[in-house]
């Protein structure tokens, strides 16, 4: 069985550190009280995280974080559903779907920015 060392924190009722199957952790996704600063991330690999950030109602912001020098992140917004989806898409194929995301520096520029200058 396939399992990710998940940290999650909804600073409510949940958080913690535990190594989840997939169906572990979508309904740990569903169980989180999502407000702000709630997150769910796990390792991709050794350099890279994927991380879930509650932006807003409805609307989490995903980002793929790297160790790389240029803090260049991989980011998009998404609602519930496709946030799920990312997630087990990569339990299925084991590398992360990045259709649709952004390059953000994100030490000089949000994902709201970068949206807006590509518009």
């Amino acid at each position: 069985m396939n399992t990710k060392k998940i940290f999650y924190n909804d600073y409510d009722k949940l958080s913690g550190e535990s190594f989840l199957d997939i169906d572990q952790i979508l309904d740990l996704f569903k169980s989180l009280n999502w407000q702000k600063s709630t997150f769910l991330y796990f390792d991709i690999n050794e350099t890279e995280t994927f991380q879930i950030f509650y932006q807003e109602e409805a609307l989490y912001l995903i980002e793929i974080a790297n160790d790389s020098e240029d803090m260049v992140y991989l980011q998009k917004f998404a609602d519930g559903e496709q946030a799920q989806s990312l997630i087990q898409y990569y339990f299925e194929h084991q590398v992360v779907s990045t259709d649709g995301f952004y390059a953000v520096p994100i030490e000089t520029k949000t994902l709201s920015d970068v949206i807006r200058e590509t518009n």
